[in-house]
C-alpha cells in the first residue's frame, strides 16, 4: 500500500514539475515576444521619422 501511495505521489510531483516547466517556458516566450515587439516599434518609429524628413526635403525642393 505504501508503494502505491509513494508511486502516486512521485507521479503527481512529475506532473507538477512538467506544469512548472511549461509555465516557465510560456513566461520566457512572453518576455521575448514583448522584447521583440518593443524593438519592432522602435524600428517603425525610426523609419517614420526618416520618411517625414524625406517628405520635408521633397516639399522644400518642390517649392523652390
Amino acid at each position: 500500500m505504501n508503494g502505491l501511495i509513494l508511486g502516486a505521489f512521485s507521479l503527481s510531483t512529475t506532473f507538477v514539475t512538467l506544469i512548472d516547466i511549461s509555465i516557465a517556458f510560456v513566461v520566457i516566450l512572453i518576455i521575448y515576444g514583448i522584447r521583440y515587439l518593443i524593438s519592432y516599434i522602435k524600428k517603425v518609429d525610426h523609419l517614420e521619422r526618416e520618411l517625414n524628413d524625406l517628405k520635408k526635403e521633397y516639399y522644400e525642393k518642390e517649392r523652390g
